[in-house]
């Protein structure tokens, strides 16, 4: 209706639909306002109306007319030819009447365009020099045509179009122009005639747009004054056309056999047919644009040339075939040296003339109708001519013939263009623009007002049949044996019965109202939609989970005393064997009510069940629908008891003997160390020293045994987080404590255990990272010259430096909470940290209540430090990690920042080492030089005795480690290393407990924002790579 509208407006009668709408507003507005009879405003809408159909249905008449005149001059022109003819062509000129009566015949038959299709849809004509294969490109555009020729082409037109062939589609008239018209001026006043034709029977739009095809071999090879020439006479053409229809058309640049550029069919060769039918170009936008054509065409040219080089990328990591490589390898270059002609055809062609409609450049496309022909490969043949070489002859290729890039270059962009002819200045164009819309407006608001009834008849009767169809289709799903449906198949069923609830609460839209909604659909698509997810859904996600349970069972129970499972199999079972539960029944004794945090697990992690089973990636739309689908289900659940399922008990009993078998302590560490990862502050020896060449390591610090780890995550997880890492009773079957005293203390003994097991395995960490430093062994002087370097640059130096960071890291503790007072110290710092957790966000309290806070969190911080050590006797503390590495940082201890007036700061081991190897240096840097040579040596034995009393000063647990990294910068080459010493064997966690202390139940790991390393060396984060946990010193 709205393009009957605009049809009407073209014909200057629009003012009297705005005048229609104003007579029947007015009419209601007075008789609202002065009480006029209803009947009155309602006659003159009816009368209006009725004019408004008139108006239309005239317009109609006059549409088929135009068309009924255009197919009879045509005819008239087809007897015309052939009453001149000569009597033995007459006959065969019949033959093209018959054929050509049965093409329009078929067009009739287009949805689009009906009986009046030869006036109602778009006409183009496309026009280029003989063989450039205009023909061969419409043929297997894998467009429609009602019919074609008897040779499968076009119809052969007759009188002003004998030398066209008509291509007549479903959504547009092609007229296909003879190459020779291009060059020629044969039968040049019949075709003017035929324009005259289509001028007066299709005056909004005689033609919708034109096309100019050229082969890409004759303007890409020819000389410039050739390429110049081509483009003048098809601009002289599409000149004539226009001046002849007096109106300004889009042109669309058709570059044809691209398939003669060596690499085309190597290149696009392995796309699917819907691939090779999209677009292949550029397409100008329609606002006057600021470059001129040739310059527009240079930058839309190499934009398409930088697409083409990351295709050219990835086709060669796909083709198999060397010589096929090489030819897509060589494709873009091949054709980046046609870009120069391209350009200069594109100038000449859309050169503005001040006496001329200057043709409008839509769009610039490269296409292949067929492979035909021998490819040119134009940069060897460059190459050959430049040396007086003959030119280089590729073979034709062997290949089934396809068609590149055509057919939604039609449909999509020459096709969806119909209305970009004619248009005027952009003002004008504005103007009826708001015309249009002003009286669509006015038309479809009295419209509305006398059909709403019938509007909300027909959407309700459209909307129940729908549902009902829906209903049908899922109910068929249910039926059938196919077990896990994708979250598309149930969206539209969603989707209803979503809306239905939203009708149910907001009621249905305006449209479906007026007394003729019918409500009473919901509950129906509501069961049949909540039974697909319980059958169809959850139900075989649940029987897989069980399944899975009980194969995990199995194995553990196989290898008995052999190992534990590892932590990701452990939590992976502990979420498995909790969503079962959650949705089963019976429930168990102490299984609590389902709660939001169970809701929210359910959803959790029965959309990473669904999203796995149907490989759905992270950005794709479905995952939201399986979100949607698991939510709307889950939500149910408080009030539909029948959509749990039956308990599988056999599978809980065996997972949950599994658990109660396995230390918490071991897996609870394990899922510390697996959800601090994210954190990515491992610590390497680069970032302990900084990147030196002479230190190297075989192993790195992971990142939950570093100081930062432990004061950001890890000792807020140990002291207030860690229940979730033993998981919960009622999910692993065991007794909860009798009360909450005896939960209490539950609590602070598993923190103990966990905290003593915890530092053990920092403590196990940081020896074996240390024991796997090693110092590269030089093979002569310059070597040995640059591992002193090393060792003696910077301040403080290397050993130094390594030893403090060592401090750094095993000192968890704050300095001035140690010493004799360390553990009230200690209580202090974790009390005042409870208490301002507390406190946070309260106002109003006094000065009173916030120190009984504070007293109350550090006299339970307190007591708390006090029973830990009772309940696990021996306990590792942060204190004790210290302690272990006293020997090593004995040797270069911190340098107290405020030393009094007059004296000087002690002297470390660590120094006096450091001060050997400078003269050390210093002595072997003379050598070099080639003098004082007996210096050296005498250096070196001094170093080497000095260091020696150093180590004797050592703790004996020390010595040996530190000796293998002191000595090879005084030995140099002739440094030995010893046989690297065995790993120790790992700590061993405190034993089940029985109290049904249960395994460690690791959870998902939440994803933090990483955060710099805190550490003193600012030193550049390596990237991470697999690397052992732990292991022996390794030597070179």
């Amino acid at each position: 209706m709205l393009r009957q509208l605009v049809s009407i407006n073209d014909r200057g009668n629009m003012i009297k639909f705005i005048v229609g709408g104003v007579i029947v507003v007015l009419s209601w507005a007075l008789a609202i306002l002065i009480g006029f009879p209803l009947w009155i405003p309602t006659l003159i809408t009816l009368l209006v109306g009725l004019v408004i159909l008139l108006i239309v249905g005239v317009a109609k008449l006059k549409e088929r007319r135009s068309a009924r005149e255009l197919e009879k001059a045509l005819q008239a022109q087809a007897a015309e030819q052939a009453a001149s003819a000569r009597p033995d062509l007459q006959h065969e000129i019949a033959e093209m009447q018959a054929e050509f009566q049965k093409a329009v015949s078929a067009l009739k038959t287009s949805k689009k365009g009906g009986k009046k299709a030869l006036y109602a849809l778009p006409w183009y004509a496309i026009i280029g020099p003989p063989g450039c294969g205009k023909s061969t490109a419409l043929r297997n555009s894998g467009l429609q045509f009602p019919y074609l020729s008897a040779s499968g082409g076009g119809v052969r037109g007759l009188g002003g179009t004998r030398n066209c062939d008509w291509w007549m589609t479903s959504e547009a008239v092609i007229l296909d122009t003879a190459g020779r018209w291009t060059s020629e001026d044969e039968d040049h006043d019949e075709w003017l005639g035929f324009l005259d034709l289509i001028k007066r029977f299709r005056p909004q739009k005689p033609l919708n747009g034109m096309i100019a095809a050229v082969s890409i071999g004759d303007v890409g090879g020819a000389r410039e004054d050739d390429v110049a020439q081509l483009a003048r006479r098809i601009r002289e053409r599409i000149d004539e056309v226009q001046a002849q229809l007096s109106l300004s058309l889009p042109v669309y640049v058709l570059f044809t056999k691209c398939d003669l550029i060596p690499g085309f069919v190597e290149t696009f060769g392995d796309m699917s047919k819907q691939e090779r039918g999209q677009v292949w170009g550029f397409t100008r936008a329609l606002t006057k644009a600021s470059d001129p054509p040739g310059e527009y065409f240079s930058k839309g040219f190499d934009e398409l040339a930088s697409v083409l080089e990351h295709r050219s990328l990835k086709r060669m990591g796909e083709e198999r075939k060397i010589p096929n490589r090489e030819l897509v390898y060589g494709f873009p270059q091949q054709l980046g040296v046609m870009k120069a002609n391209l350009q200069e055809f594109v100038h000449h062609l859309f050169l503005e003339n001040v006496f001329k409609e200057t043709p409008l450049l839509r769009g610039v496309y490269f296409t292949s109708g067929t492979q035909e022909g021998r490819p040119i490969d134009r940069v060897m043949s460059a190459m050959a001519e430049a040396f007086g070489q003959p030119q280089v002859q590729l073979p034709a290729p062997q290949v089934e013939a396809k068609s590149y890039f055509l057919r939604d270059m039609f449909a999509e962009v020459v096709f969806k263009d119909a209305e970009v002819a004619m248009r005027s200045p952009e003002e004008l164009k504005r103007q009826r623009t708001r015309t249009v819309l002003a009286a669509a407006a006015i038309f479809l608001f009295a419209l509305g007002i006398s059909g709403l009834p019938a509007i909300a008849w027909a959407m309700n009767r459209s909307y129940l049949s729908e549902t009902r169809d829906m209903i049908d289709d899922a109910r068929r799903d249910i039926a059938s044996d196919e077990q896990l449906l994708p979250a598309s198949a149930i969206e539209p069923l969603r989707a209803r019965a979503m809306e239905l609830e939203e009708y149910e609460h907001d009621g249905p839209p305006l449209f479906m109202q007026m007394g003729m909604y019918q409500g009473d659909v919901y509950d129906p698509v509501r069961e049949v939609y909540l039974e697909t997810l319980r059958s169809r859904v959850v139900g075989p996600l649940l029987q897989a989970d069980a399944q899975a349970m009980g194969r995990f069972a199995r194995r553990v129970e196989a290898m008995a005393g052999q190992a534990n499972p590892d932590a990701t199999a452990l939590q992976d079972m502990y979420n498995r064997m909790k969503l079962h539960l959650l949705l089963t029944v019976p429930r168990g004794e102490h299984q609590p009510p389902l709660n939001d945090e169970g809701r929210e697990f359910i959803v959790e992690h029965l959309v990473q069940r669904w999203v796995a089973a149907t490989e759905v990636e992270r950005h794709d739309p479905q995952r939201r629908q399986i979100e949607q689908n698991v939510q709307y289900y889950v939500d149910s659940l408080a009030s539909r008891e029948d959509l749990y399922f039956p308990r599988s008990e056999p599978a809980v009993a065996g997972v949950r003997g599994v658990f109660n078998a396995v230390p918490g302590p071991t897996m609870a560490v394990e899922g510390i160390i697996a959800e601090v990862d994210d954190m990515n502050c491992d610590i390497t020896v680069a970032q302990l020293v900084g990147r030196v060449g002479s230190l190297g390591a075989r192993g790195r610090v992971r990142c939950a045994f570093t100081k930062r780890a432990w004061e950001e995550r890890v000792q807020r997880i140990i002291e207030e987080d860690f229940a979730r890492f033993f998981g919960e009773h009622w999910v692993l079957g065991t007794e909860p404590p009798e009360d909450e005293h005896h939960a209490e203390m539950e609590r602070e003994r598993q923190t103990a255990e966990l905290k003593s097991y915890f530092l053990q395995r920092y403590v196990e960490e940081w020896r074996n990272f240390i024991n796997s430093l090693y110092v590269v062994r030089p093979s002569d002087d310059q070597g040995h010259m640059a591992v002193l370097r090393d060792f003696t640059d910077g301040q403080p130096q290397l050993i130094t430096r390594m030893i403090r960071q060592i401090d750094y890291n095993v000192t968890l503790w704050e300095p001035e909470a140690g010493g004799a007072g360390a553990a009230a110290g200690r209580a202090e710092q974790e009390g005042t940290r409870r208490a301002s957790r507390a406190i946070a966000g309260r106002v109003g309290l006094t000065q009173g209540e916030t120190e009984r806070l504070l007293g109350e969190a550090r006299d339970q911080a307190a007591n708390r430090l006090g029973r830990g050590a009772d309940l696990v006797p021996g306990a590792m503390t942060e204190w004790g990690v210290r302690e272990r590495f006293e020997g090593l940082i004995t040797f270069a201890p911190a340098t107290p920042n405020d030393v009094p007036q007059g004296q000087t700061a002690q002297v470390t081991p660590a120094r006096i080492y450091e001060e050997q190897l400078e003269f050390l240096r210093d002595a072997l840097g003379f050598r070099m030089a080639g003098t004082n040579v007996t210096n050296f040596e005498e250096r070196q034995q001094q170093a080497r005795d000095r260091t020696t009393a150093l180590l004797g000063d050592v703790e004996r647990d020390w010595r040996e480690r530190l000796r293998t990294l002191l000595m090879p910068p005084i030995e140099g080459p002739a440094w030995v290393p010893p046989d690297p010493p065995a790993a120790p064997a790992p700590t061993p966690a405190p034993s089940a407990a029985p109290s049904g202390a249960g395994a460690a139940a690791p959870q998902p790991t939440p994803t933090p924002t990483p955060t710099p390393t805190p550490t003193p060396a600012e030193t550049p984060q390596p990237t991470k790579r697999r690397r052992p946990s732990s292991g022996a010193w390794w030597g070179n």
